[in-house]
């Protein structure tokens, strides 16, 4: 699948440039993407995205972002490039921040040069950011839901909470070929807990948009596949949405190869194949478990969501059917609605198996909802510090 992505301010600007450095190290380029910031010491500091693609515009005197960012020119800038084969535009911003107000005019704009569903990844910001910005984040959620055709939320406190402890999730090294993976994936980069959250952004992405996309020596025909049609079914029109991404490191295969053939199978091979597939349909559901339970972008109850969208991503010989039809019927009957989406990404020469979820439709977020309070005391405090203040 192919997107445009537009980042607006530090945090978007920075999760698109993250994206575009895995793109492109991908040799497999799915991805076109432009920033725009009021800051150049930001813009400079990018280290992926072209010059022409980071877009600056100088605040003058007291002028506010929205009043300065000119949308017409942007889309001029974006044209230049070519746009005919993408299927979605991405607005990449973080809520609370000053730059979010432009986005209302940009997306006016994509709306009337393309006719590809627009979306917005945004990212909620920490508690310790304080009551005002926390207000501010929760007008930027509702603006952007009634504006794009759907938001995938991240949530910066939870993913601070989970910095802080040993990760479960090794990101897409191992999950992509050899030759692909070691130009998509470096060491993690210096930066603190943003980096880190970039980084988890850019490895979820960037596996569901090359879902069913390779085809060159290393992959494998998927038993289901999962187009680009059917992951922006489960997006569009379905208000915020989750995405969940748990990684394992498979045992080595060479010596369960080994072992099979020198041991095994001079005993009980029906036996051992039988529990050999066990383990596999049993490693596929717990990844699943883990996607939803603790790696969501944002912690929400299962049972909120409309829509679910699963993909198995790994080696041909530990993708299990039965485990990922498994996981299927299991969001059946755990999503409040109807439709759920399964598949399987198959990739030769890879150590780990991944499983990506997505929830959309979402109606109960605890983050979310924490934000709303925040900003009712919020404005309440405002209210009774105005009227002490008109008090004589």
């Amino acid at each position: 699948m192919r997107i445009l992505a537009i980042g607006l301010g530090g945090a978007g600007s920075r999760i698109v440039d993250t994206l575009h450095r895995h793109d492109r190290k991908s040799g497999l380029p799915c991805v076109e993407g432009i920033v725009i910031d009021i800051d150049p010491n930001l813009l400079r500091s990018l280290v992926s995205l072209p010059e022409e693609a980071r877009m600056f515009f100088p605040l003058v005197g007291r002028a506010r972002p929205e009043r300065v960012v000119n949308a017409e020119e942007v889309l001029s800038q974006v044209m230049r490039e070519d746009m005919a084969g993408i299927d979605a535009v991405l607005i990449c911003v973080g809520l609370g921040g000053k730059m979010v107000d432009a986005a209302p005019a940009l997306i006016h704009e994509c709306r009337r040069s393309f006719s590809d569903p627009v979306f917005a990844l945004a990212v909620l910001p920490c508690l310790e950011e304080g009551a005002c910005i926390q207000a501010k984040a929760g007008d930027d959620l509702e603006m952007l839901e009634r504006l794009v055709d759907g938001v995938i939320l991240f949530d910066n406190e939870t993913w601070h909470a989970r910095m802080s402890q040993p990760s479960s999730s090794q990101g897409l090294r191992g999950i992509l070929p050899d030759q692909i993976a070691s130009r998509i994936l470096e060491p993690e980069t210096p930066g603190g807990v943003y980096a880190e959250l970039n980084e988890n952004i850019a490895r979820r992405i960037s596996l569901l948009l090359r879902a069913g996309e390779l085809d060159q020596q290393g992959i494998e025909s998927a038993q289901t596949v999962l187009d680009a049609g059917e992951v922006l079914n489960t997006i569009t029109g379905m208000g915020i949405c989750a995405i969940g991404y748990a990684v394992e490191k498979l045992p080595d295969q060479q010596l369960t190869r080994f072992f099979k053939s020198n041991i095994i199978q001079k005993s009980k091979p029906t036996v051992i194949e039988s529990d050999d597939q066990y383990k596999k349909a049993s490693r596929v559901v717990d990844l699943a478990k883990r996607a939803v339970y603790k790696e969501l972008s944002i912690p929400c109850d299962l049972t909120g969501a409309e829509k679910a969208l699963v993909l198995v991503a790994g080696p041909s010989s530990a993708i299990s059917l039965k485990g990922y039809q498994t996981v299927q019927r299991w969001m059946d009957q755990s999503i409040g609605g109807l439709e759920v989406r399964a598949g399987d990404y198959p990739i030769s020469r890879s150590s780990y198996l991944g499983v990506i979820v997505i929830l959309s439709g979402l109606s109960s977020i605890p983050r979310v909802e924490q934000v709303k309070e925040i900003r009712d005391r919020y404005r309440k405090e405002c209210e009774m510090a105005h009227l002490q203040g008109d008090e004589p």
